[in-house]
């Protein structure tokens, strides 16, 4: 019975070690990798991220179904300097400049459900709210 105990600490121990390399961290392959080059083909435009979060978010609240938009045609709430909501499609955000935008929220609740009808119940909404 010692001797079981002595065998499952040993083999404990040994995993455990085997699994850092020489200072201590995890193994090389839970590491994150970072590109020191970026190419044209890594970057995507606001628009297409806009639709991903859409996409993906569908995907998660509507177990796997996705919702019926042509590109370009998905609906944001584009929240300008006065603080005035303006419905928007995704196409007018693809050459936006970074720079003006100071946030950017997706919102799925019973607000946006009131708020957007359909659209906000299934979906949920992206906000896009400009700098001042």
């Amino acid at each position: 019975m010692l001797n079981n105990i002595f065998v499952l600490v040993l083999i404990s121990f040994s995993s455990i070690l085997s699994a850092q390399d020489k200072k201590g961290l995890p193994p090389s392959s839970s590491r994150i990798m970072i590109k020191s080059e970026i190419s044209q083909w890594d970057i995507i435009n606001l628009q297409d991220y806009i639709e991903s979060i859409y996409i993906n978010s569908s995907k998660f609240y509507n177990r796997g179904g996705l919702a019926v938009v042509e590109k370009g045609d998905f609906t944001v709430i584009l929240i300008d300097n006065e603080g005035k909501h303006q419905p928007k499609k995704s196409s007018d955000f693809k050459n936006i400049d970074l720079d003006l935008i100071q946030e950017l929220k997706f919102e799925k609740s019973p607000q946006t459900n009131a708020l957007f009808g359909s659209n906000g119940a299934l979906f949920g909404m992206v906000f896009v709210k400009l700098k001042q």
